[in-house]
C-alpha cells in the first residue's frame, strides 16, 4: 500500500474518563479532482461496494487514508480508507 506522509500521535486520554473512543477530525486536500473514479449509478449499496473494491484495488485517487493505532507496538489498529468517487 502507499507510503505513510506523516503520523500525530494524541495525548494520551485521561485514565479515569475511561475513554473507548475519541472524536477525530482529519482533512484531505485533493488536488486532481478530475482523475476521481466515475461511480457507476447502479451501485446502491455501500457494503456490497466496499467489499468489492476494498483498500486492495488501487485507482488514480486511492485509495487513501490512515491507520488508528491503540497501541505503542502497532499490534492493536484499525485502518481507515477513503476513495474519491464523481457523478
Amino acid at each position: 500500500m502507499g507510503e505513510i506522509r506523516s503520523a500525530v500521535e494524541m495525548a494520551q486520554l485521561e485514565a479515569e474518563k475511561k475513554h473507548d473512543e475519541a472524536d477525530v477530525e482529519i482533512s484531505f486536500e485533493v488536488l486532481e479532482i478530475e482523475k476521481a473514479e466515475l461511480i457507476d449509478p447502479s451501485w446502491t449499496n455501500p457494503q456490497l461496494l466496499c467489499s468489492q473494491m476494498d483498500a486492495s484495488v488501487e485507482v488514480e485517487l486511492g485509495p487513501f487514508g490512515l491507520k488508528v493505532l491503540a497501541s505503542k507496538d502497532l499490534i492493536e489498529h484499525t485502518s481507515v480508507f477513503f476513495r474519491i468517487f464523481k457523478a
